[in-house]
């Protein structure tokens, strides 16, 4: 038999994350003969300490008071050097055990064990499970070293400060004058050098302790790689029984019948306290006042009901893992043996996995509630102490119950860490028969687990499964149709303006419209293909109404805006419109917004619903003829029948301006500064710039005819009158006041 060596453990802190070993101090820790020669000394230094406290007579309360410091600093002084000599001890016992340990490696280079193969399936589970104490004890020792680091960095701090009071209190010492002053620096630097040699004593106590910690977790690290080496022979060189296998089931089994009878002793056992929980209770309830002592009585019943109730359901837990315990050894054994395909075997690796996550989640909801059951015990234990007699009785039966209920859960934690183990030993053998598959069988795995996926139903319509398979088909189906109905739609609409010399906007309208009928009949017949009925849709529809109705309202409203006016049509591609004081012309109608490019080769995106909701005007709706105007206002004495005749010749001249319907010219007011003229007249336009040209051509028209018949463009004008008679007032303001009086 394999022979597993325990370390002891040192402290139990958990290390702070990201901390490291401090650099080693000046001073080196003493060896053993100067340590015990310090301690020689210093037995000798407490001593005659002692002798002068003694010796002191009771007028010096001063003296006595240091005295009294400085022996306590010895004392302390000495315990730190006893403890460092102990830790010198243990670093020889294990270097002692390095030492063997490297032997018994040497000594089975070939085989860890002494007896020889083949070995039984029992030998590897008491090897495994001596491996996971030795991991917990790594993981201990590791914290233990964290811990040992700060505790280092803790010292070096203490020491640096000791050295600095010390060098201050010897300076301050060497400055004294008077022999009163000098007696009492004197006695302060003998502190400060006490406290000074407690902080080194202690440093070095941290740095040898360090050391064997450090020590200890490479002798634990080789322990422990040798017992894995250890259990990869044993495992290597397993033999297989069959009569240990039912040897298992049947303590298996005779362990299931001893929860049996343990489940029906706590079933009796409930039924009474459930019986005298009830008269307690009656008599609470026939009670006007209860007493403290009937209340603590009925929760002492209350609490024993619980911890029996408890006990049951644990129970039958533990018989429910037993069960699974039972398949679990016949799975392993099968795997061991190589009777089971891959397939299974690849079922049980799934199932294991769930199972121990299972575990897991049990375990957590056990430790929490054993923690909070423990707190619950010492305020009971805390409560009965400072209770009366009578109450008090009723409250430590409270605490037995409770620490009944401790030992139950702490029962059931080690029930869940054998489980757990069970199931991890039987994973592992079925990983290792897994994993030794052939590229054939690999690649048939993957095929079976997208088989897998693309049959994993999602949910049920009308007895109907929708799979992954259906909803991946379906949404391929549907991109085709996107694609598809897209394509489809664009040549019908050319072939339709093409036969019937349709304009750009109505193919617009027709190649969108057609767009979506095609895309709805693809998605109903993606739905047809994969059986998925459309009653599957019915939960999304509900949320989509919900939708339209708060988030997705504005999406709607543009998307269904952008069906009137692909319909209705009141702007279609290639119109010229103006919203909001922005012009332009529009290039494409889309489910939700309209591209607009403006005049100046920007672009403007307008949500569909603003050219339904808002003021749009549209130059180019029926057709491109448009109504401008333009003013002209002359002098005041200027023949304005000859600036009317003249302004119809420039209109009539013009060979843009559409003689019908006929311009007119009429003259519209006698302004402040201008007699003033307004001409209107028709043009057919594509653009506002179109416009724009005309009119600033008819200006330039009308400048050239006045200027040729003496016809002067009025500008405004103001006239001012002085009255020369009187003499004109002038004030000069004071600045400084600002009052407005003269000076």
């Amino acid at each position: 038999m394999l022979a597993l060596q325990a370390l002891p453990v040192g402290a139990q802190e958990a290390a702070a994350p990201g901390s490291r070993a401090p650099e080693a101090p000046a001073a080196s820790s003493p060896a053993p003969g100067a340590l015990a020669a310090r301690r020689a000394a210093l037995t000798a230094e407490i001593a005659e300490v002692r002798q002068r406290l003694e010796a002191l007579s009771p007028s010096s309360p001063d003296a006595a008071a240091a005295l009294g410091s400085e022996l306590d600093l010895l004392e302390q002084i000495d315990h730190a050097q006893a403890r460092q000599m102990e830790a010198l001890r243990r670093a020889g016992q294990l270097t002692e055990a390095e030492a063997e340990l490297e032997l018994k490696v040497a000594a089975g280079a070939s085989s860890p064990l002494a007896d020889p193969p083949p070995y039984p399936l029992a030998l590897a589970d008491a090897v495994a499970s001596a491996l996971r104490g030795q991991a917990e004890r790594r993981a201990k020792i590791q914290a233990a070293v964290g811990a040992a680091e700060k505790a280092i960095l803790d010292t070096r701090r203490r020491l640096e400060a000791g050295e600095s009071k010390r060098r201050l209190a010897k300076e301050a010492a060497a400055r004294a004058g008077s022999t009163a002053e000098a007696a009492g620096r004197a006695r302060s630097l003998r502190l400060a050098e006490l406290e000074s040699r407690l902080a080194t004593a202690r440093h070095e106590l941290a740095e040898v302790e360090l050391a064997n910690l450090k020590s200890e977790l490479a002798l634990q690290k080789q322990s422990e790689e040798f017992a894995a080496r250890t259990l990869r022979w044993i495992e290597s060189n397993l033999q297989l029984d069959r009569d240990e296998l039912q040897q298992r089931l049947a303590e298996l089994e005779k362990r299931e019948f001893d929860l049996r009878r343990a489940i029906d002793a706590a079933g009796l056992e409930l039924a009474s306290t459930e019986r005298r929980f009830d008269a307690v209770q009656q008599r609470a309830d026939a009670t006007v006042r209860p007493g403290p002592e009937l209340l603590a009585e009925l929760e002492a019943r209350r609490l024993a009901r619980s911890v029996a109730q408890r006990r049951v359901a644990l129970r039958n837990e533990q018989l429910q893992r037993l069960a699974a315990e039972r398949a679990l050894w016949q799975r392993r054994y099968d795997a061991l043996a190589g009777t089971v395909p891959k397939a299974q075997l690849r079922t049980w690796e799934e199932e294991i996995r769930s199972s121990l996550e299972d575990l897991g989640r049990q375990r957590l909801l056990a430790e929490a509630r054993l923690a909070e059951l423990r707190g619950e015990r010492v305020g009971a234990r805390e409560r009965a102490a400072a209770a009366r007699p009578d109450e008090a009785r009723w409250i430590r039966e409270q605490e037995q119950e409770l620490a009944a209920l401790v030992g139950l859960y702490e029962a059931d934690l080690a029930s869940l860490s054998e489980r757990r183990a069970g199931a991890e030993r039987t994973l592992g053998v079925i990983r290792d028969r897994v994993g030794t598959s052939s590229l054939s069988d690999r690649l048939s795995q993957a095929g079976e687990r997208v088989v897998g996926v693309w049959r994993t139903e999602l949910l049920a319509v009308d007895d109907r499964p929708i799979t992954v398979g259906k909803i991946v088909t379906a949404l391929l189906l549907f991109a085709t149709g996107i694609v598809f109905s897209r394509v489809v739609s664009r040549a019908l609409a050319g072939l339709l303006s093409r036969r019937f010399a349709m304009d750009e906007g109505a193919m617009a309208a027709l190649q969108g419209l057609s767009f979506y009928v095609l895309l709805v009949l693809f998605f109903l017949f993606a739905l047809r293909t994969v059986n998925i009925p459309l009653t599957a849709f019915t939960v999304l529809g509900g949320a989509l109404a919900i939708g339209v109705g708060f988030g997705s309202q504005n999406i709607v409203n543009n998307f269904i805006s952008g069906l009137i006016l692909m319909v209705e049509r009141p702007i279609k591609v290639g119109d010229i419109v103006e919203i909001e004081g922005v012009q332009g012309r529009v290039e494409r109608i889309g489910p939700r917004s309209t591209r607009v490019r403006r005049f100046d080769n920007i672009h403007i995106i307008v949500p569909n619903s603003a050219f339904l909701e808002r003021n749009v005007v549209n130059w180019t709706l029926s057709d491109d003829v448009i109504r401008t105007e333009l003013t002209v206002g002359v002098a005041y004495g200027s023949p304005t029948r000859e600036v009317q005749r003249l302004v119809r010749k420039v209109l009539g001249e013009h060979e843009v301006i559409l003689k019908h319907p006929e311009p007119d010219v009429f003259f519209v007011d006698f302004g402040e500064s201008s007699l003033n003229f307004r001409c209107f007249f028709w043009l057919r336009v594509r653009s506002p710039a179109d416009r724009r040209r005309v009119e600033s051509d008819v200006r330039y028209r009308i400048d050239d005819l006045f200027r040729e018949h003496g016809i002067t463009i009025a500008f405004p004008q103001r006239d001012v009158h002085f009255d020369a008679d009187k003499p004109i007032a002038v004030r000069l303001l004071d600045s400084r006041a600002g009052e407005g009086e003269a000076s």
